[in-house]
């Protein structure tokens, strides 16, 4: 018999894009908000068979005998197949109800389902009232160019959509041939060259401005020091983070309602430069000053570099050094960690990658001096094994020393005792 228990919250019906669903009490989530799909129109009668199915969801809350998995609550998946009578229209949207029903809706995932659905709305504009087919998908398809970009990023969405409403296409292949333009990654040196620069306020005595452009230095030197993206600097833990002796970095989701690859730790890359531009010393007047413009604040980064940039137009070399965009300093990690011959493993982990996608994602930035600078790494920490092999000395050379100390111990406590004797102590 089921004991009753103080109830953990109360159920609700909500409806979402004309469907109907169950929003679930946050204490049962740790205090995020979750939904069960109902994959009902929201009519009169819908609301009906809504409530009975509330019904036995606050039952279960209220007993603890709630289905985590939401299994015993979800519509009967042979439902959940695309009916002849769902348009093109009906089914995006339903869309977004089927993919927040497996993936944490949080500020991250929203801005990647936004995408998803300009995709969508873009390709099937003109067959909206149509029902799905395999010829319709063909057609959206077509319209983008084989080997661009925006035939990787449409099969993309359009896949995770038929996958969501179980219907069959076959995308092999589809977005083969794509291959991104070549970037030539700043070096660590113009790097350096671009914190000087990034911080000029033209000799303005302004302890404002100078401040301001202190923190816009920080800013460059942690994205390249940790290999952050520029929305993450607004997920730093600054309470766990730059400890000694590794000052490494901790990021916190929950501060920004989500980052792209989730929380993790993160090493910096060189150590030297934390301790050299003191980056420790947080300044991050910037990001306070922009604390609801986290999604743009790339397009701000990347405004005063080109402002700098245009500042030192006259001098070639000195706006050479300001000739990168924000990503390409968390590229320049990658390369760096490869470089100084960190393991792959660890760097995709501290980046928020698989090992596959990472290898795949900066391999083209991989040139010859790359491999040059691997292989002087690798040549280094051979020496530096074998120096080390060279002058620590033998097992014999450490038991002959011991020995030695062992016999000069017993002359000195001889010495002791003689000193004792009362012929001593009365001179």
């Amino acid at each position: 018999m089921s004991v009753r228990k103080t109830s953990k919250g109360q159920a609700s019906i909500t409806c979402n894009n004309g469907y109907l669903r169950i929003s679930l009490p946050r204490t049962l989530n740790e205090g995020s908000q979750k939904y069960i799909p109902l994959a009902l129109k929201n009519t009169p009668d819908n609301r009906a068979k809504a409530q009975l199915k509330l019904k036995l969801v606050q039952r279960d809350i209220d007993y603890d005998e709630f289905d985590n998995t939401f299994a015993k609550y979800s519509p009967n998946p042979s439902k959940a197949l695309v009916k002849q009578e769902s348009t093109v229209k009906d089914l995006i949207d339903s869309f977004e109800e089927k993919y927040f029903f497996k993936i944490v809706e949080n500020r991250q995932t929203v801005k990647t389902f936004k995408v998803h659905i300009y995709w969508l709305k873009r390709s099937f504009s003109d067959c909206y009232n149509l029902l799905l087919s395999a010829e319709i998908i063909t057609q959206a398809i077509k319209k983008t160019s084989a080997g661009s970009n925006n035939r990787v990023r449409l099969t993309n969405t359009l896949s995770i959509f038929c996958k969501h409403f179980k219907f069959e296409y076959d995308f092999t292949g589809l977005a083969d041939g794509y291959k991104p333009k070549d970037r030539d990654l700043p070096e660590d040196d113009a790097i350096e060259c671009a914190y000087k620069l990034i911080q000029n306020t033209k000799s303005t005595k302004n302890e404002k401005i100078i401040k301001r452009a202190e923190s816009w230095g920080w800013v460059l030197m942690i994205l390249a020091t940790y290999g952050l993206r520029p929305h993450e600097l607004f997920a730093i833990n600054y309470e766990k983070s730059f400890k000694e002796p590794y000052y490494v970095i901790e990021l916190d989701g929950t501060l920004t309602g989500g980052t792209k690859t989730g929380d993790r730790k993160i090493y910096p890359i060189p150590l030297e430069w934390v301790k050299k531009y003191q980056l420790y010393d947080v300044r991050n007047q910037v990001l306070l000053n922009y604390p609801n413009e986290i999604t743009r604040f790339t397009c701000l980064l990347a405004g005063r570099i080109r402002d700098k940039k245009n500042h030192f137009k006259e001098n070639e070399d000195l706006a050479q050094c300001l000739n990168f965009q924000a990503y390409d300093l968390r590229h320049r990690y990658a390369i760096r960690a490869h470089e100084l011959g960190n393991p792959v493993e660890a760097t995709s982990r501290w980046m928020g990658h698989s090992v596959t996608m990472h290898v795949g994602k900066y391999h083209k930035y991989l040139k010859d001096d790359t491999d040059r600078k691997v292989f002087e790494a690798a040549l280094h920490r051979s020496e530096e094994l074998e120096r080390f092999n060279n002058d620590r000395p033998s097992y014999e050379d450490l038991e002959a020393k011991l020995k030695l100390a062992q016999e000069k111990i017993k002359l000195l406590e001889d010495e002791i005792i003689i000193l004792k004797l009362p012929m001593y102590k009365q001179g």
